[in-house]
């Protein structure tokens, strides 16, 4: 935060750090040792240590060092604005519905929302794991594989997206990102919980949910191994798209005017991709 120098000549630096303390801790101050006449002397470094809001430290710290806390604040006053107009998506719909198309149609993309998918790191590992056994990437991209030893691999690897891609969320809020959640919306007390830690850090929280029936659910997921995605077994599909569909009330309820409902179906209504881009558009302004 900077360097002053004290009528006596000492100079004073000050430095400050990002981070979490345990609650009540309290600032302790280092013990200097100096040898004076061949006699050793130990005395604090630090005369008191106190936890202040930034207008009361003002009133406590030395004049000349107030610098200290001007530059502080110039530096977390645009984290504070930023913080204030940070928006998170969460996506909700079956496999295969058309969540990642509809963010094309709707230009989050295009825009400064980060994405976080677990696909996007599962679906990567499976190809990896492929080569590396030397067989074809469809393989393992095959979820419903009859060999009990290839299904283990991938349910290994999923525990490893899983926590890989909690751990780019954490990154990209400490970042104040905006954020799209891509996932099926199956766990509604798990996404009320997150959109209620995501609003206590100020987060203006939206959902996406695709509305998309069953047969059509399963139609896409059996060809999405074709396009190179992967293919999940037909009653887990069955399963997570009973889930999602499930809470569509609970979440409409839940997200208020943030819930953005879009028929993903292919005879949707004539307009039906602007009016939910212009939902998008408008929230993220």
């Amino acid at each position: 935060m900077g360097t002053i120098k004290t009528a006596s000549g000492k100079k004073v630096q000050a430095y400050a750090a990002e981070g979490d303390l345990p609650e009540g801790h309290v600032p302790k101050s280092n013990i200097a040792t100096a040898v004076i006449k061949g006699k050793e002397y130990t005395f604090p470094e630090v005369d008191d240590g106190q936890w202040l809001n930034l207008e009361d430290a003002y009133d406590t710290i030395n004049r000349k060092q107030q610098v200290f806390l001007d530059n502080l604040k110039s530096k977390l006053d645009p984290l504070t604005e930023a913080a204030q107009n940070r928006k998170a998506i969460f996506m909700a719909g079956g496999p295969g519905s058309g969540k990642g198309t509809l963010l094309g149609k709707v230009g989050a993309y295009d825009s400064n929302f980060k994405v976080v998918n677990v696909d996007d790191v599962f679906e990567p590992l499976l190809k990896a794991k492929a080569a590396e056994l030397k067989l074809p990437e469809e393989e393992l991209m095959n979820l419903d594989h009859p060999e009990r030893e290839i299904r283990s691999q991938q349910g290994k690897l999923f525990v490893q997206a899983q926590r890989e891609t909690k751990e780019k969320l954490r990154e990209l809020i400490g970042l104040n990102a905006d954020i799209i959640i891509d996932g099926t919306g199956g766990a509604f007390n798990q996404i009320k919980k997150s959109k209620e830690m995501l609003e206590d850090l100020e987060y203006d929280v939206a959902m996406m949910f695709v509305d998309v029936d069953l047969p059509t659910t399963l139609d896409r997921n059996e060809k999405r191994l074709a396009l190179g995605g992967r293919k999940v077994k037909p009653e887990r599909v069955e399963k997570s798209w009973a889930a999602v569909h499930k809470h569509r009330g609970s979440y409409d309820q839940l997200f208020g005017d943030n819930f953005f409902l879009y028929d993903g179906s292919e005879d949707r209504p004539e307009g039906e991709d602007a009016r939910v881009k212009a939902l998008f558009q408008n929230f993220i302004k």
